[in-house]
């Protein structure tokens, strides 16, 4: 029985000692970034690509399977339904991809974005894509926008950038442009069903 008590303890104190680490309040912050080693950085992106290549393929099957669905329970009334899965994967894709860039590309990037105070509270997950951004050459001024956005608190940010659509024709011709490239905002046609 003392056993027992033993184990228990000891699997109480590992998910206490554990659940600040994947907890999504505590997430990963440029604070928590600059306290890791090189090599820890180096680990996170890694890992963090692979989750999103896993991501990518399990989001292709699944749409295909959707898609098959779709086609063999209507008998063929819908034309065209592999191929919209297969664009609206590609879709996907180029929102949450990273494969173009290489590992230390994006250690380095993250290193610069986080010399910034004002960035130190955005997720590392938020900000690799504004290091994808630079990276792939989108303009200054659409990346500072982005940023300041990012900084907001997540309920504010779809009126934030909403706002900017609006008003801002630069910033509107820029996300049509490099908005394909960035998961962290609203699409043209989330825009449009808000304002109806």
């Amino acid at each position: 029985m003392r056993k027992l008590y033993i184990l228990l303890f000891c699997i109480l104190l590992m998910v206490a000692i554990a659940s600040p680490c994947f907890s999504e309040e505590a997430g990963i912050d440029g604070a928590t970034w600059e306290s890791w080693s090189e090599s820890m950085k180096l680990g996170w992106v890694v890992g963090f690509m692979a989750g999103i290549n896993q991501a990518s393929m399990e989001t292709y099957i699944f749409l295909v399977d959707f898609a098959n669905t779709v086609r063999v329970k209507l008998a063929g009334k819908v034309k065209g339904i592999v191929e919209i899965a297969d664009k609206t994967n590609e879709l996907f894709v180029e929102k949450i991809s990273l494969f173009k860039l290489n590992y230390s590309q994006l250690v380095i990037g993250l290193d610069k974005f986080y010399q910034d105070d004002q960035n130190k509270k955005i997720l590392v997950k938020e900000a690799i894509y504004i290091v994808k951004l630079e990276l792939m050459g989108a303009p200054q001024e659409f990346i500072e926008q982005q940023i300041k956005i990012l900084r907001i608190p997540i309920e504010y940010r779809m009126k934030e950038q909403t706002s900017l659509w609006d008003s801002n024709p630069e910033y509107r011709k820029a996300w049509e442009k490099w908005g394909k490239h960035f998961p962290f905002g609203v699409s043209r046609a989330s825009i449009d069903m808000i304002k109806q």
